[in-house]
């Protein structure tokens, strides 16, 4: 005969069955930080799949400078235009972004409708394991890229959640106003003939926003100075003169608003608005500053008596203040190549000079201490070997042939040693010498 169960012993099992369930749960919200912890220690490896790439080589600027000029020709009203983007052009674009946010390299290959893709992030603040491996496919279906294939590190990630992951990270792009211009200007995506060919739309109004969501937002201070330069000017003679009788004034008025407000943002509307002042014909740069923000002003000021050396500084410095060092940099040395293949010749000269105007701009817009040094050493007076030092040893005018005869590319050692000595030059001006 079966003995019943008192009451109240079934109650007891039930209140202990609940409160070890409750203990549990807690225990999981607990031990759930360190159980991914661990599992992205894991994911982690001291081993890169891709090593770092090398900087862009004179045919990769080459061919950038063949895409811009593609885009420009074709660019109308509302019509969809084409572009095909080869595994060295995606290459570098997407090394580009690494080195700009984490650090790493990446490598694609494109076979028939199939884009493989190996990569290599560095996570900062990771010494023994720093390098998360990523591997994935892509596989074209009707324009669209569907992804097939996900791995991390030695893990191949399901399919079904792999694409669940992908779905949830479009949701949260979907949110930045960088991925909802991208879809609002790209038609359609194909994998064709190993390259990635893009049907996109471009209006003035497209690279308006473009413009507005990738460099830093103007600021309406940069219409005081503005001012403040047609001022200058209409008080000069109308021959040329030097770039410091400019800067020490304007910077004056800037260190004199910064009192109260935010250094940095005076020093970025400072130099935006000589960028633009300096822009004149060169396409590049107005592509990246945009030509309308420019005041009406005839340059005419100079560095080293050369009215082209003052311009690649200060355009170099607007683009650094609004974009990144590593982009300014670019956009000087693809300028060179472009000059040394068909133009006055790749010169050192202009690239010291380009080189000076992102140095300033670091600094400028680095910090607020780094901005109220800069502040205080051009309101003081400055000469001209402040800014940039003496380039008349540098060479210049050599033609694309020279150049890679002589230097090899970008990433020889030749070429490097020649860039660190302009670099060591830059660093003895004495505006770059400290940034207390």
């Amino acid at each position: 005969m079966d003995t019943p169960i008192p009451s109240n012993y079934a109650g007891l099992n039930t209140n202990t069955a609940m409160r070890l369930l409750f203990k549990l749960i807690l225990w999981l919200l607990f031990l759930s930080p360190f159980i991914i912890a661990g599992l992205f220690w894991l994911a982690l490896s001291d081993v890169p799949l891709v090593d770092e790439q090398s900087p862009m080589s004179s045919d990769d600027m080459l061919r950038a400078k063949a895409v811009i000029r593609q885009h420009r020709q074709q660019r109308g009203n509302g019509t969809p235009q084409q572009l095909a983007l080869g595994e060295r052009d995606l290459e570098l674009a997407g090394n580009y972004l690494l080195q700009r946010f984490t650090g790493g390299g990446v490598k694609i290959h494109i076979q028939d409708d199939l884009l493989q893709s190996r990569a290599t992030l560095r996570i900062p603040g990771f010494t023994s394991r720093p390098y998360l491996n990523l591997q994935l496919e892509l596989r074209d279906q009707q324009g669209q890229p569907n992804l097939v294939h996900l791995q991390i590190n030695h893990w191949v990630i399901p399919a079904p959640l792999a694409k669940r992951l992908l779905a949830e990270l479009l949701v949260r792009l979907y949110h930045t106003e960088e991925y909802r211009l991208a879809r609002s200007i790209v038609d359609e995506i194909q994998l064709r003939d190993k390259t990635l060919q893009l049907q996109y739309y471009w209006t003035p109004e497209l690279a308006r926003k473009a413009r507005a969501t990738f460099l830093r937002k103007p600021s309406r201070v940069r219409g005081i100075y503005r001012a403040e330069l047609r001022r200058l000017l209409q008080n000069r003679p109308a021959h040329t003169f030097s770039l410091t009788a400019v800067l020490t004034p304007l910077f004056q008025l800037a260190r004199t608003r910064s009192r109260e407000g935010d250094p940095v943002a005076e020093n970025r509307a400072l130099l935006s608005m000589l960028g633009y002042w300096a822009t004149g014909r060169r396409t590049l740069a107005t592509d990246l500053l945009g030509r309308d923000a420019g005041p009406p002003l005839r340059f005419r000021a100079t560095l080293h008596r050369r009215r082209d050396l003052a311009q690649h500084f200060l355009i170099s410095a607007a683009i650094a203040a609004n974009t990144d060092n590593t982009l300014a940099s670019i956009a000087g040395t693809l300028k060179e190549i472009s000059d040394a293949d068909r133009g006055s010749g790749f010169s050192f000269v202009d690239l010291a000079a380009d080189r000076a105007g992102v140095r300033l701009a670091e600094i400028a817009t680095g910090s607020e201490s780094s901005a109220r040094h800069i502040q205080r050493q051009l309101a003081a007076g400055i000469a001209e070997k402040d800014i940039l030092p003496d380039t008349r040893t540098l060479a210049e005018g050599i033609d694309l042939e020279q150049f890679r005869r002589h230097y090899g590319d970008l990433d020889s050692p030749v070429y490097r040693d020649a860039i660190e000595r302009i670099d060591r030059r830059i660093a003895l001006c004495r505006v770059y010498r400290a940034t207390d």
